[in-house]
């Protein structure tokens, strides 16, 4: 069992069983009849204590406050809260409660009550929280069809280094000095990536308007205007107008920019394959919404599928274009393109376009689509289930696209291309940092309860 009571305790330490430092260990109790409007008394439950060790008071349902009129129904400050019922994962979740008030708990909490003669409840708090986070009580819960418990004497049982009274108060002031830094760190690394994705967002608007090349149409004044009536029989529309089909208003566009629908550019509009895939490696990946991500595709989870007829026909070509039509109202609408030589098909929820290759680079109608603009045409013109929303291909054929000459879209392309790219390694440091921070402060807490943390402090 992963503990932290390794054979050689440092100097004054002992081991001893969590049980025996208690002055009182209770279980809550249920409610059926509550509210989430905050009136009455609050009544906290397993949400409410955090996988950080913290108690959250952002949703707290509250019950009668006849219902709790004993006092061991009701937590006090210097408490500490043990969730003893939840999933494998989750069960075990501590947090020091140093509330003004008294609430309720429910059953799937337990209130511990310390000794003051032998245990600061801080510190005990923390050496349970460290328990679940090298999991220690997935390996002593009791599993059951749909949950985990962690029962009051098995609890009672586990085994605790005990500090003396005044060491315990330097761990758990020294945990709380490395908390707020590596809080602190955790809020950069957060703006970070919020800087990141408003860059990706910066960069596709720039693009999609024409002000990322205006120093490329400059250079190449004449470049040639993309001719809809050459290529696709249909009548141009310019810059100042807008599709009778959008309710959107494209950007403030270019001379030589057009403005189309994504019909009228496209040789194949059409949805995947409906039949089942498994998780074999028999036969061709089968692409779906899952496997696009942030305007790309992420080929690391695929499913295969043997080829028949329809499969054979629905075989991806490089520089389709994947549409996702069904998903959450949030993700519904995104898309990538398909690069490459090597097989593969798509599933249902996917439609593929195929555009003209003398009118449309790909990436570009994928920039357009991931826009600004296009994620609120695909708000706008989405269609809400219960669970998921939908985009049909009807819809996604009106959607209005504008066009630069095919020259300049591939310029586009390029420096997109070389601007996310170093967007993409600058996100992949930062996630390397949480990473390394996630880790540093594990290795903390072993530390702590091992007695090597609190000589470090000068």
């Amino acid at each position: 069992m992963t503990r932290f009571d390794g054979p050689d305790l440092p100097v004054g330490w002992t081991l001893t069983k969590v049980g025996s430092v208690l002055a009182d260990i209770q279980s809550g109790f249920a409610s059926g009849a509550h509210n989430s409007d905050g009136s009455g008394l609050p009544h906290f439950r397993p949400m409410n204590v955090t996988t950080s060790g913290r108690i959250d008071r952002a949703v707290v349902k509250s019950i009668d406050p006849a219902l709790a009129d004993r006092p061991e129904r009701r937590l006090r400050r210097g408490d500490v809260v043990f969730n003893n019922t939840n999933s494998l994962e989750l069960v075990g979740k501590t947090a020091f409660f140093d509330g003004n008030d008294s609430p309720a708990f429910s059953n799937h909490m337990t209130r511990l009550r310390t000794d003051p003669d032998q245990m600061v409840p801080e510190y005990l708090a923390r050496y349970l929280h460290a328990c679940w986070v090298r999991g220690v009580f997935t390996q002593i819960a009791n599993n059951h069809v749909s949950q985990a418990s962690v029962g009051r004497k098995v609890l009672s049982k586990l085994p605790l280094p005990l500090p003396s009274l005044p060491e315990q108060t330097c761990i758990v002031e020294r945990l709380e000095e490395i908390d707020t830094r590596h809080i602190a760190a955790l809020s950069h690394l957060v703006h970070a990536r919020a800087i990141l994705t408003n860059f990706r967002q910066a960069i596709l608007a720039a693009a999609c308007s024409g002000r990322l090349t205006g120093d490329w149409r400059e250079e190449y004044p004449d470049a040639r205007v993309v001719d809809l009536d050459r290529i696709t029989g249909l009548r141009k529309q310019r810059k100042s107008g807008q599709l009778a089909e959008s309710t959107i208003d494209v950007p403030n566009l270019p001379d030589c920019y057009v403005v189309t629908t994504i019909a009228s550019i496209a040789t194949v509009l059409e949805y995947g394959t409906s039949r089942k895939a498994d998780t074999g490696v028999d036969g061709v990946p089968v692409l779906r919404m899952g496997n696009i991500q942030d305007g790309v595709l992420d080929l690391a989870n695929l499913k295969y599928m043997t080829i028949d007829a329809e499969v054979e026909r629905l075989m991806l070509h490089d520089g389709d274009l994947l549409f996702n039509r069904t998903n959450s109202p949030e993700l519904v609408g995104k898309s990538a393109v398909w690069r490459g030589s090597d097989q593969a098909t798509f599933a249902s929820y996917l439609i593929r376009v195929r555009f003209h290759e003398q009118t449309v680079v790909p990436e570009f109608a994928n920039y357009w689509i991931g826009s600004a603009w296009g994620r609120l045409w695909a708000r706008q013109v989405k269609t809400d289930g219960v669970s998921q929303s939908n985009i049909n291909g009807t819809k996604l054929g009106a959607m209005p696209i504008p066009l630069p000459p095919i020259d300049e879209q591939r310029e586009i392309v390029r420096r997109v291309e070389r601007a996310l790219t170093a967007s993409e390694n600058i996100l992949s440091r930062v996630n390397a940092a949480s990473n390394l921070l996630g880790r540093t402060g594990h290795a903390a807490i072993a530390r702590a309860f091992r007695g090597e943390l609190v000589g470090d402090k000068e």
